[in-house]
């Protein structure tokens, strides 16, 4: 804290000095630092209260702002992959057939070559959907009865024209002797019996088939809505001996049948396939189990296409038919 103190002129203020006595000179009280001057010397001026400057207040010192330091950017990510779609057996590619110049030919390629054209509804591993098979083949052991047949489906992916209708010519069946080395044809109707079964033929079950027999004689038919068409000779099954059978072959001739289906739209897709069975008696019945009847085996399925084609079952090779040549003409062009 600071005093201010006002003094007089120095003439007078040694007079005054020099007029007092000595004592009340020594008198004096001591000067301290701090201490007022006594009032002898001068009337001391009010000394205003100190007025404190305020202080002023810290101005605040900012905090620095630490520039965030920027995120490296992201990664982009790869897109999700798609969920994989619903797992389906794909149907097998069909197998192309080089050209054939024989029937014999023809015959052993429909045995030897995948379907064309995968039958609707039947269960691949059952085999003969996809592939042709020679069965009890020459050994009908012991049955003593025989009926050639051929079933009609639609393709696997469906049929873009549903009302189409297949043409089925009559159908052929040959045997040949192990005594004789010769051909006997046994199918001798060309009137069709069948019924449009289920596509796996579970339980045997079947109802009447949408067919019409035409002005020719032929069958046409129509398939689909989870039921084909299996059928065979209306003669029915035959008596053979079942020590003398050294080979079997079944065809026959089928097509769309003419003006039952657009050619603007895409063409239906019906696929054939024949075979043939022993039975253990011309009057068996069937029975679960396969007990009263087994195939000799089952052909190539083919798709049906706008004009006639040859479809057929064999249970030789190629060598065993040119070495025993059947006693039929077939058109070249049918050989496909």
């Amino acid at each position: 804290m600071s005093f201010q103190v006002r003094f007089l002129g120095a003439a007078s203020a040694a007079l005054i000095v020099a007029a007092l006595p000595a004592a009340a000179a020594d008198a004096r009280p001591k000067f301290r630092k701090g201490a007022v001057q006594n009032e002898a010397f001068a009337t001391p001026t009010p000394v205003p209260t100190p007025v404190r400057t305020p202080t002023p207040a810290p101005v605040p010192i900012p905090t620095p702002v630490r520039t965030p330091t920027p995120a490296p950017a992201p990664t982009p990510l790869a897109p999700p992959a798609p969920a994989p779609a619903p797992v389906v057996t794909p149907a097998p590619t069909p197998t192309a057939v080089t050209t054939v110049r024989s029937l014999e030919q023809q015959l052993s390629a429909d045995m030897t070559v995948g379907s064309e054209a995968i039958p609707h509804g039947v269960p691949f591993s059952w085999g003969w959907p996809i592939r042709p098979r020679v069965h009890m083949g020459n050994d009908p052991n012991g049955f003593t009865a025989f009926i050639p047949w051929g079933h009609v489906y639609e393709c696997y992916l469906g049929n873009p024209q549903p009302w189409a209708r297949t043409e089925l010519s009559a159908l052929s069946a040959f045997i040949l002797s192990k005594r004789t080395g010769q051909w006997s044809r046994l199918a001798t109707s060309p009137k069709l019996d069948g019924g449009a079964y289920r596509e796996d033929y579970v339980g045997d079950e079947s109802v009447v088939a949408p067919t019409l027999l035409t002005s020719t004689g032929t069958t046409t038919v129509t398939v689909g809505n989870g039921r084909n068409y299996h059928f065979w000779p209306s003669s029915g099954k035959v008596v053979i001996d079942p020590t003398d059978v050294a080979g079997v072959v079944t065809f026959m001739r089928a097509r769309l049948a003419p003006d039952t289906y657009s050619t603007a739209l895409p063409d239906p897709c019906m696929t054939l396939g024949v075979g043939a069975d022993y039975w253990r008696s011309v009057l068996s019945g069937w029975v679960t189990g396969q007990v009263n009847n087994d195939d000799a085996g089952i052909g190539r399925f083919k798709r049906l296409t706008r004009s006639w084609r040859l479809y057929g079952m064999s249970t030789l090779s190629l060598a065993q038919m040119n070495a025993h040549p059947l006693p039929v003409a077939v058109p070249q062009s049918e050989l496909r």
